[in-house]
This record gives C-alpha cells, structure tokens and sequence, in this order.
C-alpha cells in the first residue's frame, strides 16, 4: 500500500508536470537523507522504470574526508536500487566575495550540467526540502533580495535557456521531518555531513537557532512560506511576461554591447516592470544569466526616471547615457 508521503510526492510531480516518463534524468545524491529519501521515492513510484529512467550522480568537493566513503556508499545503493551510477569531480578555490559555499554550489551546478549534457538528459533532480525553501527566502531577505529571491526556488526551472535541461524539485512541499520519519520507519541508511552543523555558516545558524524559535510560535509557518513562494512565483511570472511585451516595444539593440531605450515610454510602464526591464538589458549586455542586486538595479532605475544622467555603474560595468529622449546603455570599455 502506498504511503501517504509517496502520494502527495507523486501528486506534487504530476501537478507541476516534473518527470516526462519518456525521457532520463540525472538524480542529483550526496549521500544525505534527503537525497536517499529521494531515491526511495523516485524508486517506488517509478517502478519497473526507474533503472532506466536515472542516473544516481555523487559530486565529490574534495573538502572532507569523509566524501570518498561516501561515494562508494552511494555507488553501492544506486547499484541495489538498479539505477546507473555516474560520479564527477571538482577543485574548489577561494575567490574573493564569494564564500565556498557559493563557490562549491556553482560548481556543483556546473558540472552536473556537463553530465546531464553527456547524458542526454532531461533534467536535474534534487532533494531540495520545504525546510530547504523556507532557509533560502529567509536568506534572501537578509541579504535585502527584491521579489526574485523571496520566491526563492521554483518545483521545475530550465537550468539555462535554451538548454532542454530542467532542475527539478520534487520534494519542495515535504518537510524534513516527515522525511526522517519514512527514513527510520524504512530503516534507510545515510551518511551525516558533519559541516552542517558549523554555524560559521549563516543556513546552518538559521536552520538551527532562528526557525525553531520561528516555529514554537507557530509551528505551521515553513508551509504558510512554502504557499507564499507559490504566489509570488506565479506573480513574478506574471510581471516577466508583462516585461518581455513592453521590452520589445520600447528597446532596440543596436549592436551587441549596447542597447537603447525610449524614455517617455520607460516612465510610462509601472514600476515593477521598469525594474525587470532593467534587469533583461543588464542581462544582455554582459551575457549573463544572472541579474544584479536589487539595490543596484533600483539605483539605475532611479536615475533613469528621475533624469539624472549620464552615469556610470560601476558594479555593473555600464554607462548610461541620454540623447533626445532616448538613453543609450552600454558595457563600459575594460578597464573602466
């Protein structure tokens, strides 16, 4: 008989449209219990096909001691479970203003891409938790993210345009603690990554000391986030889509490093879009997926409408520039 977590994991798939049963997926594994919750999961409901359909991948970091045991103790369950088993590698370098943790997580993303690639394969699947989402928009409002980090993480996201290859979050509505429940009912093993508990490390210092008092007040609030991030999701789509209609009717893109914007038209266009319009425009110009701070984003925009120019963004590495109505913004030569 299926349990209840498998049945509200399997309508939470459905739902979202997360696994096409036509095709492969790597599933992302590190050994901990919500990655081995995963496999459980992914197993029983995808019965019969599962062997077929992922491919277990474990990405060693080379920071502790412990991640070569821990491979092999993945290698051995993906091999239980029928599922093919691939690991990659990677070097992690200390780099200035990022923490290693962010260092690790890009790299991590990148070399599963390159395998998923290898693969061909559909999409990226991890083991990312209510609990995960509810840290990451707590995060992001720390660190004074606009409506793009509150939301936080999407059930299913192309990792990069025009790529075919979707990160996927199956268990984005399913607690941890119900997980270590269906762990010690089922007697799963997993492996504890002691780093977890540093508090060096402002997740961990949430997880372990600002949700819980969190939750003594009201011990239902990670599910009121998790339907929060479902709303302003479905908004921010909303505001995007909006945004791509008037970017097209109020930009030109004279050449690769520069594109020119109507201002009457700009100030026309509510607020939220002038934002999200300045964001495709740095996007674009410096070739990134990645849009900037809000703070700075919200600096430009301000300077815009409130006709202040030209300036020069530094953070960003632009210019912009006004001549008859219309602001020129380009990327700045190197150097400047």
């Amino acid at each position: 008989m299926e349990s209840e977590i498998i049945r509200s994991i399997k309508d939470f798939i459905n739902r979202f449209k997360l696994i096409d049963i036509e095709k492969t997926y790597i599933l992302a594994v590190s050994g901990g219990p919500d990655s081995i919750f995963l496999m459980d999961v992914l197993f029983s409901i995808y019965r019969g096909e599962s062997e077929k359909k992922f491919i277990v991948v474990y990405i060693h970091h080379g920071l502790r001691k412990e991640a070569d045991k821990e491979l092999a103790f993945v290698k051995n369950l993906a091999d239980e479970y029928g599922f093919r088993f691939y690991s990659g590698k990677i070097k992690l370098k200390k780099e200035k203003g990022e923490s290693i943790e962010d260092i690790a997580r890009k790299k991590r993303y990148k070399t599963l891409k390159e395998i998923a690639r290898k693969k061909t394969c559909a999409g990226i699947i991890t083991g990312h938790t209510l609990d995960d989402q509810t840290e990451t928009v707590f995060l992001n409002l720390i660190r004074g993210s606009g409506l793009t980090g509150i939301c936080a993480m999407p059930p299913k996201i192309e990792i990069e345009p025009q790529t075919g290859i979707f990160l996927i979050r199956p268990l984005l509505f399913t607690l941890r603690k119900n997980i270590m429940e269906y762990i010690k009912k089922k007697h799963l093993e997993f492996k504890s990554d002691r780093s977890n508990l540093n508090f060096k490390f402002r997740r961990n210092y949430l997880r372990h000391t600002v949700l819980p008092t969190i939750e003594k007040i009201n011990p239902g609030f990670k599910k009121s986030v998790g339907r929060l991030t479902c709303i302003l999701q479905a908004d921010n789509d909303f505001i995007k889509n909006c945004s791509e209609y008037f970017y097209k009717r109020i930009t030109k893109e004279t050449d690769k490093n520069k594109i020119s914007l109507d201002l009457k038209k700009f100030n026309r266009i509510h607020t939220s879009m002038q934002r999200e319009i300045i964001k495709m425009i740095v996007r674009r110009i410096l070739k990134s997926k990645y849009s900037p701070p809000f703070l700075v984003i919200e600096e430009v925009r301000k300077k815009i409408t409130g006709n202040r120019l030209p300036i020069n963004i530094r953070e960003l590495s632009i210019s912009l520039s006004l001549c008859n109505g219309i602001i020129i913004i380009q990327k700045n030569p190197a150097g400047l």
